[in-house]
């Protein structure tokens, strides 16, 4: 498993961490006290916690992966039909 490890942390390193971090950076601005902002951020958080639990301890591999993929799909599905949708109705053009 450990290609797959291998994989899973440049992804997180080379494309989500800097990617969470956009959103936070615009986001968080934008619509501080925002309950759907804070939940983004409280997912951005659990998903760094899986992230460095994958990194260092081998232990749960396979289930922190399952676990990862599974809070990942549901954070891009949460962000596109509730949190993007909100954020369009709260910016101009």
């Amino acid at each position: 498993m450990s290609g797959i490890k291998e994989k899973f942390l440049i992804f997180y390193e080379t494309k989500l961490l800097a990617h969470f971090s956009e959103e936070e950076k615009i986001l968080v601005h934008l619509l501080p006290d925002n309950p759907h902002i804070i939940r983004m951020c409280e997912e951005h958080v659990r998903m760094n916690e899986l992230y460095s639990s994958i990194k260092t301890d081998d232990s749960k591999l396979g289930d922190d992966l399952f676990l990862f993929g599974e809070l990942l799909e549901a954070h891009i599905r949460f962000e596109e039909r509730e949190l993007f949708p909100l954020i369009e109705q709260h910016l101009t053009e």
